[in-house]
């Protein structure tokens, strides 16, 4: 699985909408759907910033394991 499909993933999972992830980016819709869809790369900041609006670590869109849920928040 990539990046962008682990992206979309865990933002599906938590329940939250491309369209909400995309206003706080202060992107369009569509804009972020090509991001997601891995059209049009994510910056750094950006990763860092979806991670904090879907609720999960970074490393988390690294992970093979997108189904299940982290338990040592060290890592």
């Amino acid at each position: 699985m990539t990046v962008y499909a682990r992206i979309r993933a865990l933002r599906k999972q938590k329940g939250i909408t491309s369209k909400h992830v995309a206003t706080q980016l202060n992107l369009t819709p569509s804009g972020y759907s090509m991001k997601e869809r891995g059209k049009r790369p994510f910056t750094v900041q950006e990763i860092e910033q979806v991670a904090r609006i879907i609720g999960v670590a970074i490393t988390d869109f690294f992970s093979e394991k997108v189904n299940e849920t982290r338990t040592d928040k060290t890592a």
